[in-house]
């Protein structure tokens, strides 16, 4: 087997159908770090739906950690068991929409990343600057998208880190506002 992974890895730098080694690979029951290893040199959506796919989290994380991987990848993985890969997909996602199957994650952290994230809709970081939460209301609070009515709102916060926060976003977007 072992072999046979090495032949293929001479062949994938020698040969121009790089994407059909890979796939086939990630098909195969190739050793999990060949594995890992595709999901990160992978650039096709089909290589990375496979090992999307796969059981092990180091592959999963490796294909959200990919470049080639958008949205329609990343949705594949959004109820991963894994919270630390939910996040990771939570800070990638482009599409709202999608961003918006993490609104209510269970995992703090998971939420926090969809708080940051520039994509996520202002009615939904309106939602998560009222979290239980003083890490998810702290991300609102630095999101440049967040509207500034919730950002007047989280400046009062009990949390003083979050009322920081929102004081120096409110106080960037004044500086920016006359920049224009």
């Amino acid at each position: 087997m072992r072999r046979r992974l090495q032949f293929l890895w001479f062949q994938l730098d020698v040969i121009e159908d790089r994407e059909r080694i890979l796939r086939d690979l990630s098909i195969g029951d190739s050793v999990g770090i060949e594995q890992r290893r595709i999901a990160r040199l992978a650039s096709s959506p089909i290589t990375l739906r496979i090992l999307a796919g796969k059981g092990d989290s180091l592959i999963r994380s490796a294909v959200v950690g990919n470049a080639s991987s958008d949205d329609s990848v990343l949705s594949l993985l959004l109820n991963d068991p894994e919270p630390n890969i939910r996040s990771a997909i939570a800070k990638r996602l482009r599409n709202g929409f999608h961003i918006m199957g993490l609104l209510h994650d269970t995992d703090e952290d998971v939420r926090a990343s969809v708080a940051s994230n520039g994509n996520t809709f202002s009615s939904d970081l309106s939602i998560l600057a009222t979290d239980e939460s003083s890490h998810v209301r702290r991300a609102a609070a630095s999101n440049h998208a967040t509207t500034l009515t919730v950002l007047a709102s989280l400046a009062c916060d009990v949390d003083l880190t979050v009322a920081d926060t929102a004081k120096g976003t409110l106080a960037i977007l004044a500086s920016s506002s006359h920049d224009i």
